[in-house]
């Protein structure tokens, strides 16, 4: 027994005399970069005041601030500092955006609120009202004053053009505005096509879109009692 201490002890001794080999620090640094927007985006939250049965408005707000999209359109890094003059519901979404960020836990969102019942008074009730609906104006009314500010636009561009260039300009059609953000976010396009059985000639209607309405299948009462959904 005495040989076997002292051979723990010689074992002991060694590894303490042994230089340790330095530790390995693993890379901190994420796969994919994060913007510093995005980041503040996930970690910070806040909750919108109740106005009186506004559940459904902050639902709708709260849904939207998490788009990126919106953040640069109305956000503080926004290089576009004409927001304000487009229009009320513009100017309320810049409102609602740096207050958000510069709040603790609650904002009072009554800004957008007030901009939007100008639009449509129903909603000024204080009764619980859809979602949808709320959305579908709120969405409505920011395309309408882009367009507007961008029908503005363009006509002050031709405004400053000489009396000749207007005088072709006019004989010309007016080019399309380009989209709106709401456009281009939330757009899409219905396309129907109607084949002739005679001639076999295709016939194609387009409706632009922004939201579809899909139907929620229903099981039947053998799939029910079945246990199968």
């Amino acid at each position: 027994m005495a040989k076997g201490k002292a051979k723990k002890a010689a074992a002991k001794q060694k590894l303490e005399k042994s230089p340790r080999e330095p530790s390995k620090v693993l890379d901190q640094k994420p796969a994919v970069e994060v913007s510093q927007e995005k980041v503040s985006l996930d970690e910070k939250v806040v909750g919108l005041e109740n106005l009186g049965n506004t559940c459904f408005f902050n639902s709708v707000l709260q849904n939207l601030v998490t788009l990126e999209v919106v953040h640069q359109k109305y956000g503080a890094t926004d290089d576009d500092a004409s927001g304000e003059e487009i229009g009320p519901l513009h100017s309320g979404m810049r409102v609602l955006l740096s207050g958000m960020e510069s709040a603790g836990k609650v904002y009072n969102p009554r800004p957008v609120f007030n901009a939007v019942c100008k639009r449509a008074p129903q909603f000024k009730s204080m009764q619980q009202q859809d979602s949808h609906e709320l959305l579908r104006y709120l969405l409505d009314g920011l395309q309408m004053e882009e367009r507007d500010a961008l029908k503005k636009l363009a006509a002050s561009s031709d405004g400053e053009s000489t009396k000749s260039e207007s005088t072709v300009a006019s004989e010309k059609t007016p080019l399309p505005l380009p989209p709106t953000w709401i456009e281009r976010t939330f757009g899409g396009e219905l396309q129907w096509s109607t084949t002739c059985q005679e001639c076999h000639h295709v016939s194609v209607v387009k409706e632009p879109f922004q939201d579809i309405s899909l139907p929620v299948p229903v099981a039947s009462q053998e799939q029910a009692g079945d246990g199968k959904k």
